[in-house]
């Protein structure tokens, strides 16, 4: 098969993620173009990626070291915090695509990859987000890690406030995934989605 699934794993806030996704999967908030943006004071997400035509953004919490509960940082502080992260990673985006169309001594083959199938065009992987980012096709996804034996209300209640704040701050879609502090993932299938 021409496009098989390759295994990325990642470690970050004692999360261990393997992504099983056909593109590359970029760490963000590490990553040389987000690095010339530090000093504007622009935040960013941990981890960008393609997964079919959605540009995901990523973001990982643990709350495991926070006990009791009264010490989580508040849902709607969190959720101002995540859309200030993504507003920050969307200008840095939006940098990229303007570089790669204008100064980018390979500006001609992103004219030439306008013109191709999106099979074609999902191997540069700076041309694929930026078109997604120009097409306005974007998904959060957080994933949040609770202490062990945390109630599930206080989950629920917790993330309920998040994404109603969320809401009423941003159109992008968010899907929180809640998990224990020291959870493994085996695998982040987002074909789920």
């Amino acid at each position: 098969m021409l496009w098989a699934k390759k295994s990325k794993t990642f470690k970050e806030s004692s999360f261990l993620l393997c992504f099983q996704t056909d593109d590359p999967v970029i760490r963000y908030d590490e990553h040389p173009f987000y690095r010339q943006f530090t000093s504007a004071g622009l935040k960013a997400v941990d981890f960008v990626f393609m997964e079919k035509d959605q540009l995901v953004l990523l973001e990982l919490k643990n709350y495991g070291q926070y006990a009791p509960k009264a010490l989580y940082p508040p849902a709607d502080e969190l959720a101002y915090t995540l859309v200030e992260k993504m507003r920050g990673s969307s200008t840095g985006l939006a940098a990229i695509f303007a570089y790669f169309r204008t100064r980018n001594p390979k500006r001609l083959l992103f004219k030439f990859l306008d013109r191709m199938p999106f099979f074609i065009q999902r191997q540069h992987p700076w041309y694929i987000k930026a078109k997604a980012f120009e097409a306005d096709r974007w998904f959060f996804l957080l994933v949040i890690g609770f202490p062990k034996g945390e109630s599930s209300e206080v989950k629920q209640d917790y993330c309920d406030l998040l994404t109603k704040t969320w809401q009423s701050l941003s159109e992008v879609p968010l899907q929180i995934i809640v998990e224990d502090s020291q959870e493994t993932f085996e695998a982040l299938d987002l074909k789920i989605l």
